[in-house]
């Protein structure tokens, strides 16, 4: 996604919003092991349907009325996806104009998160992410995203799943999942430092 898309601050970017093509957000799901309770970048246009919580930013409170008013919907809190709360089991596309917060924001988390982020890996955000990660995961090809901010694909970056709390899923034909691993090797003179492996499934063996 960015689902919602919260932009930190009183503005926010319509470049910020792409939502979550349908097949990502269901490995997501799985990855979650159960439906996704709350979504901080939720768009009332975007697929994500959470069951708990949906943070919107307060320029959609609208049209998310609107388009919920007849329709059943996920519960909807309008505000900074940053500073709400997060419940249960929660997947976030952040906002590829602002990353750094979002990413530790993520790492930080203290339950089972999913995140789909653009691969930008030499950046300090990444690094945050990579660190915090139990498992990460390449999308592979280039991610075709829909909604005002993009024109069908997400450009020159590649997309990377991450999962904190939760248990590394089996690669698909979609996503090459890597789970972290001890590395107690002598080498490495017995330390504890943890280091990603591939996951088996139909790739990443």
């Amino acid at each position: 996604m960015k689902g919602g898309i919260i932009y930190k601050g009183k503005g926010h970017k319509t470049s910020d919003q792409c939502f979550t093509p349908e097949h990502l957000l269901t490995f997501a799901a799985e990855a979650l092991g159960g439906p996704i309770e709350t979504d901080p970048c939720w768009h009332p246009q975007s697929l994500s349907r959470p069951t708990k919580l949906a943070i919107c930013h307060p320029v959609h409170q609208r049209l998310a009325t609107q388009l919920w008013a007849v329709n059943a919907g996920p519960p909807i809190a309008f505000g900074d996806g940053l500073v709400l709360r997060w419940k249960g089991r929660t997947f976030v596309n952040w906002p590829y104009s602002n990353p750094g917060p979002w990413a530790q924001r993520f790492a930080d988390h203290d339950a089972p998160a999913v995140a789909l982020m653009r691969g930008d890996t030499g950046t300090r955000w990444f690094d945050a992410v990579e660190k915090a990660a139990d498992w990460i995961g390449t999308v592979k090809g280039r991610v075709r995203f829909d909604g005002p901010g993009t024109t069908g694909t997400v450009g020159f970056y590649a997309s990377i799943f991450a999962g904190v709390n939760c248990p590394p899923p089996v690669s698909t034909h979609l996503v090459t999942v890597w789970q972290r691993a001890k590395d107690t090797s002598a080498a490495n003179g017995g330390s504890k430092r943890r280091i990603l492996k591939p996951k088996g499934g139909l790739s990443g063996r």
